[in-house]
């Protein structure tokens, strides 16, 4: 009985021994196109690059206006420039610090997309809330203030952009330190 296992034994093994050979020729028989000491031609590296250069900047400009729509302040153009120049500036001085100093990898540093839902969130809270006759009631009305819209205008913006400076509170660190009051007394050390 115990040779006869063993001979069953040794033949399961002479099974499973075939059925990896066949992985491994199914494996063999998909080669990868480049492997990683190799290059893509010069012409497919020139089209891979704009295509990622492209993906990149959508996300650029895509965040710094949805925080501009936040802020009520789509109509102001000054403000959307600042946003989208300043996000441009300070991803290129980040990848480039990564790539020459940080991992020396070629990587994209972008903004953070973990605040895209709390601002859009925040934008769906109340459809009245860029509307200023609804937040200042009365001011444009009264003859005695010299307000304009503008004025107030800007106020909303003030308004709507500390809103936004608030929401890392509740998702990173300060969160934490919001839902345990004790770590108030000993935070910062």
């Amino acid at each position: 009985m115990q040779i006869r296992t063993t001979r069953d034994s040794i033949s399961e093994v002479k099974r499973e021994l075939d059925t990896d050979k066949a992985d491994v020729e199914i494996e063999e028989e998909c080669p990868i196109l480049y492997k990683i000491s190799d290059s893509p031609p010069f012409h497919l590296t020139i089209f891979f690059g704009i295509q990622q250069s492209l993906i990149s900047i959508s996300s650029l400009i895509v965040l710094p206006l949805l925080v501009a729509e936040a802020a009520c302040a789509l109509e102001d153009g000054i403000l959307i420039r600042k946003l989208v120049g300043s996000t441009l500036f300070l991803c290129g001085i980040t990848t480039f610090l990564q790539v020459n100093f940080g991992i020396r990898l070629p990587v994209y540093q972008g903004p953070a997309g973990s605040y895209i839902v709390p601002i859009i969130a925040l934008n769906k809270i109340d459809s009245s809330r860029c509307d200023i006759h609804a937040m200042f009631p009365g001011v444009l009305n009264s003859t005695a203030s010299n307000v304009t819209e503008a004025d107030l205008q800007a106020q909303l913006i003030d308004i709507r952009v500390r809103e936004i400076l608030k929401v890392p509170e509740y998702i990173g660190l300060n969160g934490g330190e919001l839902k345990y009051p004790r770590w108030r007394s000993r935070w910062p050390p």
